[in-house]
């Protein structure tokens, strides 16, 4: 009778993906030099409340084993997370373009002999909390991809 009630190897990866994605946003994405670290929920562009909707979603969708649907919501999770992580790498580039523009100004006013307080640093830098999301999204599209497997 409790092998009824047990939950299937389906279930168990997307209850697992839901919970690390439900976390995971509150866990850094990105350390920056100048401010603290910022978590994906609280930096203000949408997809960390997007991802933890879907996050919870398929939670539920995970507790009544209706993990066909688990591809929308992994999937949409792993689209907002990649696209993101995208925009958050094209940010660093620039930031990095800037800052080494800075430094040769600076470089260049020292030849000159004008002390220039301007330094060259790593103003931003990608944390741990990207690969926690991406996980969480593995589990979910998983979960999904599974094959649900008949007790006769």
């Amino acid at each position: 009778m409790y092998e009824k009630n047990s939950l299937s190897t389906r279930q168990k990866l997307g209850l697992v993906g839901a919970v690390i994605l439900m976390l995971g946003v509150f866990v850094p994405i990105v350390d920056q030099v100048v401010m603290e670290s910022t978590d994906y929920f609280r930096n203000g562009k949408g997809g960390g409340a997007i991802v933890l909707i879907l996050a919870a979603v398929s939670f539920f969708l995970s507790l009544k084993n209706d993990c066909k649907k688990l591809w929308f919501t992994g999937v949409g999770c792993l689209v907002t997370t990649l696209y993101s992580l995208y925009t958050t790498i094209q940010s660093l580039s620039l930031w990095t373009k800037v800052n080494k523009d800075m430094q040769e100004i600076h470089d260049s006013l020292s030849q000159l002999g004008i002390n220039s307080k301007l330094e060259y640093t790593e103003p931003i830098h990608l944390q741990f909390g990207w690969g926690v999301l991406l996980v969480g999204c593995a589990l979910l599209i998983a979960s999904a991809a599974v094959k649900e497997t008949s007790k006769s």
